[in-house]
């Protein structure tokens, strides 16, 4: 939000109403965000303060690998040809159902598009799914929907009680600070154990089994997330989500309202900037031909990497299982062929909400499981 004073060039939102229209009357800590009123282009993310310190004492650090490492320092942009700031929340079904896209994206330019984790948090508590009419009933049926419109394995079958998504999307930011290189790989099981298999990931026993099936010592992610610093890190987050362009604000019907009655990013919206500076903003889910038209209009000197025609080479390319969904989205091809596909040379791991593939490790024809057609071949 523009302070709407031009003589006024920054907004001081360490003031108790302030923080309190943002962040409810319990904010994350006490932070000061500076942010000059600039063109879009020019913008960049909000510096934090922390008790007084500095913005440098309090910046996150450069990563050592700073693939998937949030609100990322500027050196990416020398080291790849185009970032793409990822605005999400690990309880979103549209983010999920975007998988197999961005998937796409990986594969296609690699190394030359860096992406940056920036947590929406769109529910601080269970009570603002309530206040919006929501109830575990509405939930599930949307998630149906998406599940046989788009493919991904969500679960719509279980009636997972509301849940506020901050506890999630704090131990990401405590990841993301001190271990970048794990963040996409939690978040990956945050998404599966909570959409695909409809637990509840507000649990603390819950964010720990992930945690753990994403390769970190839950003690030490214990120890991260009672960093002050990552509650400065959300809030920082919290604040860019719910500050849309005007590009985007012309769009409302890609955005959501907070509780205050905020414009924020739904997830996924993606900022794209290449290394000129000149930033595209893509809000809410859109097939993946908008993100390559975007790419192409930001980037064109990027060469495209051409689909691929093995579907055992997409799943010894990708970091985890996949989809039938997303292995059809890298191939450019249906996902019923991908499913033939894949039976012939993959394993199958059955979940509530479907399946995931990942490379054959013994030579056997797999059996397709039982349930219903969408279930099967999702």
């Amino acid at each position: 939000e523009s302070s709407g004073n031009p003589g006024r060039p920054y907004r001081d939102v360490s003031q108790p109403s302030e923080l309190h229209r943002y962040f409810g009357a319990r904010p994350l800590g006490r932070a000061v965000l500076v942010r000059p009123r600039r063109l879009r282009a020019e913008r960049v993310a909000p510096k934090v303060k922390l008790d007084g310190r500095p913005p440098m004492m309090s910046g996150r650090p450069p990563a050592a690998d700073a693939v998937g490492c949030g609100l990322s320092p500027l050196p990416l942009l020398v080291m790849s040809q185009l970032t793409i700031r990822h605005f999400t929340d690990p309880a979103s079904p549209w983010d999920y159902s975007s998988e197999p896209a961005r998937l796409r994206l990986n594969w296609r330019y690699g190394d030359a598009v860096s992406w940056e984790i920036c947590l929406v948090v769109m529910t601080r508590s269970a009570d603002e799914f309530s206040a919006r009419g929501a109830t575990p009933e509405s939930l599930a049926a949307t998630r149906g929907v998406l599940a046989r419109r788009f493919g991904m394995p969500i679960n719509s079958e279980r009636r997972t009680p509301l849940i506020s998504t901050l506890p999630a999307c704090r131990a990401l930011a405590a990841v993301r600070r001190h271990a970048p290189n794990r963040l996409q790989s939690l978040l990956r099981r945050l998404r599966v154990i909570g959409l695909s298999e409809g637990e509840a990931t507000d649990q603390p026993s819950v964010i720990m089994r992930a945690v753990v099936e994403s390769g970190l010592d839950p003690s030490q992610v214990s120890t991260w997330m009672a960093d002050p610093m990552v509650d400065a890190d959300i809030v920082a987050d919290m604040v860019a989500a719910r500050d849309p362009s005007p590009a985007a604000l012309a769009l409302p019907e890609r955005l959501a309202q907070t509780p205050e009655g905020i414009w924020r990013y739904t997830c996924p919206s993606y900022l794209m900037t290449n290394r000129e500076g000149v930033t595209v903003d893509v809000p809410g889910f859109q097939p993946v031909r908008t993100y390559e038209v975007a790419i192409a209009n930001l980037a064109p000197d990027i060469v495209a990497r051409a689909a691929p025609t093995d579907v055992a080479e997409v799943l010894d390319w990708a970091p985890y299982p996949l989809t039938t969904a997303e292995v059809a989205e890298i191939c450019e091809i249906e996902r019923e062929l991908a499913w033939d596909r894949l039976a012939a040379v993959a394993d199958i791991q059955p979940t509530a909400g479907g399946a995931f593939w990942s490379a054959r490790t013994v030579a056997r024809t797999p059996a397709k499981p039982t349930g219903s057609p969408r279930l099967a071949r999702s």
